[in-house]
């Protein structure tokens, strides 16, 4: 934890102390988790992506058990934003996470990163993954403000027939350009939306 902290920029560092003296705490209690999926949902909306409906999260904890964790945000009791973290291994992963308008005006992300690290390396895990981000993005950059080193991803599609080295697949973290669905759904009102990307989310698979 010393030599993450004194790795950081100050920036980062001010941030936490920020977040710190303007009341958030950090909480690992599901109980938070149906409004941490609530602002999820939202965000995940906002960005035209589908919604992973909430009995998803519930069977990543189910699964996990104590390797899967949820860290909240807490302002006044109320949760602000949370990040799903799944260790296993010596490893750890954050698949997921989402931040209300609350919990980004007062770092709530950058707080829960630093309590998550300080956890993992006084278990032993050697390494987190943030998961992928498109280069210049602004996530991409807030990761490599905390530490972050960039590694470049190579996926395989499990359940789909190997295709040849000739075909070419769109960049990572590059959104496709929305469809007619995206478009009709665009069209309708927010919380719709919202119901539409949850049903449209309602399967998948963690691998």
């Amino acid at each position: 934890p010393t030599s993450l902290w004194d790795g950081f920029s100050n920036k980062v560092r001010n941030i936490i102390r920020r977040a710190e003296r303007g009341g958030l705490e950090v909480s690992r209690d599901l109980a938070h988790l149906s409004t941490f999926h609530t602002i999820y949902a939202r965000a995940m909306t906002e960005r035209r992506a589908n919604v992973r409906a909430l009995p998803f999260f519930r069977a990543i904890f189910a699964v996990f058990g104590a390797d899967a964790r949820l860290y909240s945000a807490v302002a006044a009791g109320r949760s602000c934003g949370a990040m799903v973290v799944v260790s296993a291994d010596g490893f750890a992963a954050y698949p997921f996470g989402a931040f209300d308008e609350l919990g980004r005006r007062r770092g709530a992300n950058t707080l829960l990163l630093w309590q998550v690290a300080r956890d993992l390396a006084a278990e032993g895990v050697c390494s987190l993954d943030l998961g992928p981000s498109k280069p210049d993005s602004g996530a991409y950059r807030f990761k490599l403000r905390v530490g972050g080193v960039p590694q470049t991803l190579h996926y395989v599609d499990l359940l789909r027939p190997a295709q040849s080295d000739s075909v070419s697949e769109p960049s990572a973290g590059t959104p496709p350009a929305p469809g007619p669905l995206d478009r009709t759904i665009e069209h309708l009102p927010f919380a719709l939306r919202v119901q539409v990307r949850t049903w449209l989310g309602r399967t998948g698979r963690l691998l």
